[in-house]
């Protein structure tokens, strides 16, 4: 049976107990079905279910239907990432990017952040703005949530161009399992101000986590596009 922690989601202390189960086993392992470990951790399947699928999108299980579930990632995946950052693209593309209005302060994790970074709510993390430019022209505004046990002095000036570079070269801290999610959301008053775009018109919302270590996720990024950016899909650098 799960001896459950207070404060901290059970799907999350099965996932937890899961990847420290795997790090055990060879690739291509089969582990226990949902049923067999709903038993051994005395909760509900679908808890089981949600901890195993968020093992799956990291890449460290895969599923065959009809067979189970195995350590390791499968050679095909469902999970699209961009291999270049932004201001790789920017770059790539001919256009020159910048930042702008830089920001940083301590925040308690609300609700929502707390859930994806798999902390407690009101725990402190670092709360990093930034707008995003190219050539001299706002293009999205950012705000990265970053786990302040994981980079204690950060500073604003810390972060000169590029987020994920920061992160790798600045404190290397070799990022894994980075995933983007990007839909269309109206924009706020607060983003037509600061995007230029009319008031609830289309703007690109775009999330994107990722991993270093024991910090699973190290930060989430929360970005605002306006119309004047387009996400193109490369399938040959897509990882």
């Amino acid at each position: 049976m799960l001896e459950r922690t207070p404060g901290v989601t059970l799907y999350h202390q099965i996932k937890k107990d899961l990847e420290m189960f795997i790090t055990t086993l060879p690739n291509g392992t089969k582990i226990p079905t949902e049923q067999e470990l709903s038993l051994k951790y005395g909760v509900s399947r679908g808890t089981v279910r949600q901890a195993i699928a968020e093992l799956v999108s990291y890449g460290q299980l895969y599923k065959i239907q009809g067979s189970g579930t195995y350590k390791g990632s499968a050679k095909v995946s469902g999970a699209y990432l961009v291999a270049m950052t932004f201001t790789e693209q920017m770059l790539a593309s001919g256009k020159q990017p910048g930042i702008a209005d830089v920001s940083l302060e301590l925040v308690p994790a609300d609700p929502y952040i707390a859930n994806i970074m798999h902390i407690e709510i009101g725990r402190i993390v670092f709360k990093l703005a930034r707008t995003r430019l190219v050539d001299d022209l706002p293009i999205a505004h950012c705000t990265a949530y970053i786990r302040a046990e994981a980079i204690p002095n950060l500073q604003a000036s810390d972060l000169k161009m590029s987020f994920v570079a920061m992160l790798s070269e600045t404190f290397h801290l070799p990022l894994e399992n980075r995933r983007i999610l990007c839909k269309a959301t109206p924009a706020s008053k607060e983003m037509s101000r600061k995007l230029g775009v009319p008031i609830k018109s289309p703007v690109m919302y775009m999330e994107h986590t990722g991993n270093c270590g024991d910090f699973a996720p190290l930060f989430i990024d929360v970005s605002y596009f306006n119309d004047n950016y387009s996400l193109e899909f490369n399938p040959e650098r897509i990882v």
